[in-house]
C-alpha cells in the first residue's frame, strides 16, 4: 500500500486568512522593534558624548562630516565632533566649517595622509586633523573624537 501525498499549493495556503494576519502581525512587531532599537542607539550614544565633554569642561562640541576617496577603490566617511570651552570658539568653528571640511578634503588625498587612512592608523590622522582645524581657529582645539568612519 502506497500512499499518495497530497501537494500543497502555496497560493490556497496564504490565502487562508489564519495565516496571514499573525504573519503580517509578525512582521510590523519586527519592523517596529527595530526601529526602536536604532533610535535608541542613536540617542544613546549622542547623549553619552554630550555627558562626557560636559565632564571634561566642554561647552559642547561641532559635527564635521567628510566624504571623500582616497584612492580609486577606497572611499572614505568620516563624522568627527570637535568640542568647544567657549561660545567665541563655537562661533569661530562654525563660520569656517566649509573651510575646514575643504582643506581636510584636499589634506586627505595627499601620499602621507592616504597612507595612514588605508592603514587604519587613526592616532596619527587624529594629530592630522587637529592641525588642520587649528589653522582655522583663534583659540587652539585640544582633541577630536571620531563619530563614525566608514572605509568602503
Amino acid at each position: 500500500m502506497r500512499r499518495r501525498l497530497k501537494k500543497i499549493d502555496l497560493t490556497t495556503l496564504l490565502n487562508k486568512k489564519n495565516v496571514i494576519v499573525p504573519l503580517a502581525i509578525c512582521l510590523l512587531i519586527i519592523f517596529f522593534s527595530l526601529i526602536a532599537g536604532y533610535r535608541d542607539r542613536a540617542s544613546y550614544s549622542m547623549l553619552m558624548v554630550k555627558n562626557y565633554l560636559a565632564g571634561k569642561g566642554y561647552k559642547g562640541y561641532i559635527r564635521y562630516t567628510v566624504m571623500t576617496t582616497i584612492d580609486d577603490n577606497l572611499h572614505l566617511k568620516m563624522e568627527i565632533a570637535v568640542p568647544y570651552s567657549s561660545p567665541g570658539q563655537a562661533e569661530v568653528l562654525t563660520k569656517n566649517s566649509s573651510r575646514i571640511i575643504n582643506e581636510l578634503i584636499v589634506t586627505l588625498g595627499e601620499y602621507e595622509n592616504r597612507q595612514v587612512v588605508s592603514k587604519r592608523r587613526y592616532s596619527e590622522l587624529r594629530k592630522h586633523l587637529l592641525k588642520v582645524i587649528n589653522r582655522f581657529t583663534s583659540e587652539p582645539v585640544e582633541t577630536v573624537y571620531y563619530k563614525t568612519i566608514l572605509l568602503m
